[in-house]
């Protein structure tokens, strides 16, 4: 799916955030499909690996699970985690 998404809509503006300076807001500034499909698939990746253990993988009877747990206030970097999850075949475990 998100092949497909960075063939058809790559070069587009996904996400917009802004930077907040000691002096107020900068103007927005936006991510495009490429660079935040790109920067889920590295981060992904890196969960991924086995050295790190980031998403323990829970074993029962029938099923392997791998769970991550995000706790980060609202920002590009939170969906970027998310998108990796989703890509990668982990569940994200919301904290509240």
């Amino acid at each position: 799916m998100y092949k497909n998404i960075k063939k058809t809509h790559g070069d587009k503006r996904f996400i917009g955030f802004r930077p907040k300076f000691f002096d107020g807001y900068s103007p927005y500034t936006y991510k495009t499909y490429s660079e935040i499909i790109e920067e889920a698939v590295n981060f992904g990746s890196g969960m991924k690996l086995k050295d790190f253990n980031l998403c323990p993988i829970e074993k029962n009877n029938k099923y392997r699970c791998a769970f991550f747990a995000i706790f980060a206030p609202n920002m590009k970097q939170w969906y970027c985690m998310d998108i990796a999850s989703m890509m990668f075949g982990i569940c994200v475990v919301p904290i509240s």
